[in-house]
Formats: C-alpha cells, structure tokens, sequence
C-alpha cells in the first residue's frame, strides 16, 4: 500500500531526562563521560553518513539498563551536512537548538556543529541541575541567541578544567569557535 515503516528494538531503562531528575546532585565525572562518548558515537555515525540529528535532547538519549547509552528520535534527522542546494525545514528543540536552527541565512548552516552545541547544553543541564538556556518559548529563546551572552559554566562549580573548556566550546553561540565534528 506504498506506506513506509520503521521499527526499531525495544529499550529498557530510563531517558537521560529522568535520570537527571532522579540525581541529587551532579553525576559522577566517570558517568558523564561514559554517556557524552555514547553520545558523540552515535553522533559521529549520523555526521560521517552526512546526517544531522537536529533534536538531540535528554528526552532523546536513552539510558539502558543493559548496554550503553542510544540515541532515539531520528525523525527531525535529515542528510544536509553536504546539501546546500535546497531549503530545509525548520526543526528545533526548544532550550537546545542553536542560532543556526532559526535562521534562515547563508552564513548559518547547520551541521555536525548544530548537533554539538546541543550536547554541550545537555552537559550544563547535567552539571548544574538546570537548563542553560531556559526561556518561556521560541521567541524568548531566539531573542537570547541574538545577545551577547555566552553558556558557561557556573565558576564555582568542581569541574576538572579539561570538562569545562570542553563544555564551553561546545556551547559557543558563534558558528566559528564550536568543534566541526564529533571526532
């Protein structure tokens, strides 16, 4: 009947969402690491196959009970890394997405990077226990993109230095300073 399906196996845990909830305070470094490097894998699987995620969040990492971290949702996914030719459809995660994911201009095109920025937010919402960017909706959200604010992490929080240039990297609003891929 010309209908395309997807099917996909069944997971058994937690999101990294309701993990973060179920936290009473920062999770261990070890931890961190062990779900940010399942992470840009997965991430580095849809980059080289010239794929960008566009809505990597909490509530699309997915925490097993048995074997590592998955990324779920692929639905706002579309192969663009090479593609310049055509228009593509905004899709944005609120709170996570990147200046790039509201315009619509030359100079900001998405790419692995869009999909990075998202993670060094996610690891800021690990850390403090709040969002990094948090507004009352897409307006509010595009209108702090514009600032000149950057996401840092709080100065007094315990990160090892190497977490923390890191995380800031991965969260610069500037297309420029942010790591290229998830190598």
């Amino acid at each position: 009947n010309n209908t395309a399906y997807m099917a996909m196996p069944l997971y058994e845990g937690i999101t990294l969402k309701e993990a973060r909830r179920r936290m009473s305070g920062p999770p261990p470094q070890e931890w961190l690491q062990s779900v940010l490097w399942s992470v840009l894998a997965g991430l580095k699987v849809l980059h080289d196959n010239s794929t960008l995620h566009r809505d990597v969040s909490p509530d699309n990492i997915f925490l097993q009970n048995i074997g590592p971290p998955v990324l779920l949702d692929l639905g706002a996914a579309r192969r663009a890394i090479l593609d310049t030719s055509q228009k593509h459809t905004a899709i944005l995660k609120v709170n996570y997405a990147p200046i790039e994911q509201y315009a619509d201009a030359r100079d900001m095109q998405e790419g692995p990077w869009t999909d990075l920025y998202a993670l060094g937010l996610i690891c800021v919402e690990l850390l403090t226990g709040q969002r990094a960017i948090a507004g009352k909706g897409e307006l509010e959200l595009l209108a702090w993109q514009l600032g000149p604010e950057q996401v840092r992490l709080p100065a007094e929080l315990a990160v090892p230095w190497g977490l923390r240039r890191l995380v800031d990297k991965l969260c610069e609003k500037e297309l420029e300073p942010r790591y290229k891929n998830a190598k």
